[in-house]
């Protein structure tokens, strides 16, 4: 049996608008889908902040064919899983089912996706739902941070508003809107269907392209400049035990190679058990409990990130070591081994995303937007392993220049905001 990751993905456009990605896994007896599409809250008008994740909770809520009930029993019994997300960048369907009903998956999928009646009783209650979950965001002190964190970070525009939305928008949402924004933005041109498992992908295209989609070629994802704001600090009082501290740069481009660095530039920094600022602040000092790093792919940007919440008496002495921490990686260097080790990882988090159609289904999603089908997870490996320690220090620098960093302050009172010396 070949490796996993040797196996071909079809790539098909098929007439009705509809972009497939298909991967037959003949020795697994699931299959996994998704409905992916290709905008997301970033994409809304101001007046619109929230409305692809009301949508994507109203396409559970009854269509032209099957009712709510209906859509919940069917799917229970199939045995599988269902579910969706709204990001910044897509609003996704997907499911996971034994093999057999796939075609049932289809239909009911399609349905949602595509003949969704937005009820105006199953609105109002799904409404209510939204506010309690955007009031729920906002007691909690990480969810508040970040979602501060890209407010200031990216302001004016789409990419900085909050997903969930504003209440003022949320509680002003009637049928109308909500369905007009349905039908502008949930189209056949901005729907990839992937999917990875047992099952026939001629057959199965054949199922999908007697489909009719609506299509709207003048609502698509958009290249818009992006404006990242010039302060340097923000600060939101909240109530909360400990000091929360998020500090992150961007860089305004992204491919699949400028991906991989920043993803072994924060394996080595904060992402993982023996990373440089978790061994060091955590495992050594004691200092938090929570220290870590992250990177934000998004449609035209990479956000590199570095998050900690601390007691307010260790708060000084914590942002001193994570000084300390930086400037020796940027004064001198990769430690011996120490590249070779976060490539073995990173290579084998890589392959883990092998072991299901779930993740495969995923996985060649990512690599048809980023790559335009030309990597596979064989050439990224071989990438990986080819990556010098010049390749990320020159991303290390590039992230970690503190001229270059907006960090933001979550805490019950005013504190001195972090002074950045790298």
């Amino acid at each position: 049996m070949q490796p996993l990751f040797h196996h071909k993905i079809i790539v098909r456009k098929l007439k009705n608008g509809v972009t497939l990605l298909l991967e037959p896994l003949p020795y697994f007896s699931t299959v996994s889908l998704a409905f992916y599409n290709k905008l997301g809250s970033r994409d809304e008008a101001e007046n619109e902040t929230g409305y692809s994740h009301f949508t994507e909770h109203m396409l559970f809520k009854g269509n032209e064919k099957y009712s709510k009930d209906f859509l919940s029993l069917k799917f229970d019994e199939m045995g599988g899983y269902v579910n969706a997300y709204t990001s910044r960048e897509e609003v996704c369907i997907y499911n996971t089912i034994p093999n057999y009903y796939l075609e049932d998956s289809i239909h009911l999928m399609e349905q949602m996706f595509n003949r969704s009646i937005f009820d105006d009783k199953e609105l109002a209650s799904e409404k209510s739902v939204i506010l309690n979950e955007l009031n729920s965001t906002l007691e909690d002190p990480q969810d508040k941070l970040w979602e501060d964190f890209f407010a200031n970070l990216f302001p004016n525009c789409g990419l900085g508003r909050p997903i969930i939305g504003y209440e003022s928008i949320i509680q002003d949402v009637t049928r109308e809107k909500l369905i007009t924004f349905y039908h502008k933005n949930f189209t056949a041109n901005n729907l990839i269907i992937s999917i990875a498992g047992n099952f026939n992908p001629d057959k199965i295209t054949h199922l999908i392209e007697n489909l009719t989609f609506r299509t709207n070629y003048d609502c698509s994802s958009n290249g818009k400049e992006i404006k990242i704001t010039s302060e340097k600090f923000g600060f939101t009082k909240m109530q909360s035990e400990h000091v929360h501290v998020l500090s992150g740069s961007v860089i305004k481009q992204v491919s699949h190679e400028l991906n991989m660095k920043a993803n072994i530039l924060s394996t080595l920094l904060g992402d993982s058990f023996s990373s440089r600022l978790f061994k060091k602040v955590r495992d050594e000092l004691g200092l938090c409990y929570n220290i870590s790093t992250q990177t934000d792919r998004l449609r035209n940007e990479i956000v590199f990130s570095i998050y900690f919440s601390v007691e307010q008496s260790k708060y000084n002495k914590t942002i001193k070591v994570v000084n300390e921490v930086i400037c020796n990686l940027l004064e001198h260097g990769l430690k011996e081994g120490e590249l070779e080790k976060i490539k073995k990882q990173n290579i084998g988090e890589l392959l883990l995303t092998s072991d299901s159609p779930h993740r495969k289904m995923n996985s060649n999603i990512y690599y048809h937007l980023l790559t335009d089908n030309k990597i596979n997870q064989q050439k990224t490996i071989e990438f990986i392993k080819n990556l010098s320690e010049e390749d990320i220090m020159s991303l290390a620098r590039e992230f970690l220049d503190s001229n270059k960093m907006y960090t933001h302050v979550l805490y019950k009172k005013k504190v001195d905001m972090p002074t950045w010396t790298f």
